[in-house]
C-alpha cells in the first residue's frame, strides 16, 4: 500500500514539470528562445545551439571601410582589387593605383613652358587619368620579351655595325639562341610603317607614330626619331610606369616623359621635357 502511494506522489510531481524544461535539462542546456538561440547562452556550440552574436553586423549590408582595412597592406600589383560580399554575391571590382613612384630628381623644364605648340602655350593643363596600357595586338611584344623563332616576315634592318630584325613594329636582337625585343636606336630606317601607326603634327612638322616610337619621314624611309616634345597621342603600349613629379604624375617610357591630358573629350598624353 505504501507502495502505491509513494508511486502515485512520484508521477503527480513529475507532471508539475514542463516538459520542454525536462527535455532541456535532460541535454544539459537552456529552453529554445528564438531571439536569442538555444537557450540564454550567447555561446555557440554543439550542445548550446546556434546564437548570433550582438557584436555582428547583419550580413546584408557592405561596410567599404572593412573591406578597405581587411585589404591594406596587401600586393596589387596588377592594379585591380576586388572585394567579395558573400552574403549577397556582389563583387566591386575598382582600379587601385599604389604603384606611382615620387620622383623629387626631375622638374618640369620651363623653358618649354614658353613655347607654342600647335598654337597652344606651353604644355596643355595636367588631367591626371591612369595609365591604361594599350594592346597593339598579337605580334606586338614590350621591351625584355624573348621569342624562340623569328617570324618569317622579320627584315634585317643595321646601325653602327649593330644588326636588328623588324618585324610588323617591333624591333629584336638575337641573344644566343632566342631573340629579345629592344628599344630601337635613333636613325636606324625601316621602309615601311607598321599596320595602325598614328600620324602627329607638331608645330606644322609631321610625325609617325606606333607602339612607343616616333618616326620622320626620310629620303629611305622612316627614321626612328626621339620623341618630340609637345606631341599629343592616344595610346602608350606596355612598359611604362607612373612617376610623381612635382605633385603631378607622369608616365614614363622608354626615357620619355608623358603629361596625361585631355583633349576633346578624350584621355591623351602629351610628350613633355623634364630637366634633372
Amino acid at each position: 500500500m505504501k507502495r502505491n502511494i509513494f508511486i502515485s506522489c512520484l508521477f503527480l510531481i513529475l507532471l508539475t514539470i514542463p516538459s520542454r524544461d525536462l527535455f532541456a535539462q535532460r541535454f544539459g542546456h537552456g529552453g529554445f528562445n528564438r531571439s536569442s538561440g538555444f537557450g540564454g547562452n550567447s555561446h555557440s556550440s554543439i550542445n548550446g545551439g546556434f546564437s548570433r552574436d550582438n557584436s555582428r553586423p547583419a550580413g546584408n549590408n557592405f561596410d567599404g571601410s572593412a573591406a578597405k582595412s581587411n585589404n591594406e597592406g596587401r600586393n596589387t600589383n596588377s592594379g585591380n582589387a576586388s572585394f567579395n560580399n558573400h552574403s549577397n554575391n556582389t563583387n566591386f571590382n575598382g582600379s587601385v593605383n599604389k604603384n606611382v613612384y615620387v620622383n623629387n630628381s626631375v622638374h618640369v623644364n620651363s623653358n618649354y613652358n614658353n613655347r607654342y605648340y600647335n598654337g597652344h602655350m606651353g604644355y596643355y593643363p595636367y588631367c591626371y587619368h591612369p595609365y591604361h596600357p594599350y594592346y597593339y595586338g598579337a605580334a606586338w611584344h614590350p621591351y625584355g620579351f624573348l621569342i624562340a623563332t623569328m617570324a618569317t616576315t622579320a627584315v634585317v634592318v643595321s646601325l653602327a655595325n649593330q644588326q636588328y630584325y623588324y618585324n610588323q613594329g617591333v624591333y629584336y636582337i638575337q641573344v644566343s639562341q632566342q631573340y629579345e625585343v629592344v628599344a630601337p636606336p635613333v636613325n636606324i630606317v625601316i621602309v615601311n610603317l607598321p599596320e595602325g601607326f598614328e600620324t602627329i603634327q607638331v608645330n606644322g612638322s609631321t610625325y609617325y607614330y606606333y607602339g612607343g616610337i616616333f618616326y620622320a619621314k626620310t629620303a629611305n624611309g622612316y627614321s626612328v626619331i626621339k620623341a618630340p616634345v609637345g606631341a599629343v597621342l592616344t595610346n602608350l603600349p606596355t612598359g611604362g610606369k607612373e612617376e610623381q613629379v612635382d605633385g603631378q604624375n607622369y608616365v614614363l617610357f622608354n626615357n620619355t616623359y608623358f603629361l596625361p591630358i585631355v583633349q576633346n573629350g578624350t584621355n591623351v598624353y602629351q610628350v613633355v621635357e623634364l630637366s634633372a
